[in-house]
């Protein structure tokens, strides 16, 4: 037992987590270690040996305590969990505790465990703005980069337009200059159609008078 209680008394005092032992009902600390002491902001372990949470203020809210005991005797205090804690300077800080009932010469104590992770909180805090901002960023540059591609799709489209109007002008022109050609081309085959039934005349004529000629010469 002596040993044990030797074991206890190492691993108490050596723990970087502040251990505390208090009364269950009244808060009154019997035995805080060293960790405790530097985490709360006190220069040494007495000014908390025989004095209580509520007179020395280490609550957050004094009126956490009542529901904190009910946590620690429904034993949900043997899960981590966050509660406020008053620093010395004043400041409200964050703490991580695990508490649980021990029974000393048949009465109730609590011994906590806690650490302080006021900074981790900050730092976690700091990055969930950061990852909003970022979203933030995201969707603006999304915003942005859909402004951009409807604008350079709508300048595509019109460029089409551009490009199939051209391309109906110069279907237009090329047809007006074929109907131009067909209609120079028209006027010279009205010519040639002249000039052929001219020299069909002309051979008709002489073909007639060939065949008279040779009937007189028969008769």
């Amino acid at each position: 037992l002596r040993t044990a209680n030797e074991q206890f008394s190492r691993v108490f005092h050596a723990s970087p987590m502040g251990i505390s032992i208090s009364t269950l009902n009244e808060g009154l600390y019997l035995d805080v270690n060293e960790a405790f002491v530097k985490m709360y902001g006190f220069a040494d372990k007495e000014e908390l040996i025989g004095k209580t949470d509520s007179v020395l203020r280490t609550w957050g809210q004094i009126e956490d305590r009542p529901a904190m005991i009910e946590r620690v005797r429904t034993g949900q205090s043997k899960i981590p969990f966050n509660y406020p804690f008053r620093h010395q300077s004043g400041d409200l800080r964050e703490a991580l505790t695990v508490a649980d009932i021990i029974e000393l010469n048949g009465e109730e104590f609590i011994m906590s465990m806690v650490q302080d992770v006021t900074l981790q909180k900050q730092a976690e805090a700091e990055l969930e703005l950061y990852r909003q901002h970022l979203e933030d960023l995201v969707k603006m540059r999304t915003t942005e980069l859909d402004e951009l591609t409807e604008k350079l799709q709508a300048e595509v489209i019109e460029r089409q337009i551009a490009e199939a109007a051209e391309r109906e002008q110069r279907i237009m022109v090329e047809g007006l200059r074929n109907i131009a050609v067909a209609l120079n081309t028209q006027v010279n085959l009205d010519a040639v159609v002249e000039e052929v039934i001219l020299n069909v005349g002309r051979v008709v004529s002489r073909s007639e008078e060939h065949t008279s000629e040779l009937q007189s010469h028969h008769d």
